[in-house]
């Protein structure tokens, strides 16, 4: 079979995938777990951001993320973090700041 023949069945493919509600080839590592495995990788190597203080929940790709930080900086982090994850389609900000 010639490479653009491969080509275009691998883009069909893919798009097939897409139109089921099945993951493409790049996308089967991001399931829920996946997803909360990598904001927490992101916030381990962040300096300022103590983990066991924030609750990180997600589920059908979307993060909701409660308890309290020490400043707007470690919220706004944190909620970076989980925004820009992989496969992330929600971010529901329940952070609160201690006063």
């Amino acid at each position: 079979m010639s490479v653009l023949l491969r080509l275009l069945a691998a883009a069909g493919l893919a798009g097939l995938c897409a139109c089921v509600g099945m993951p493409a080839a790049g996308d089967a590592d991001i399931s829920d777990p996946g997803i909360l495995a990598n904001i927490e990788s992101v916030l381990a190597s962040q300096r300022g951001v103590k983990p066991g203080t924030v609750s990180i929940d997600v589920h059908a790709r979307i993060v909701t993320l409660s308890g309290l930080v020490d400043t707007w900086e470690q919220k706004e982090a944190i909620r970076r973090a989980a925004k820009d994850a992989r496969g992330v389609e929600q971010v529901v900000d329940n952070l609160v700041i201690k006063e």
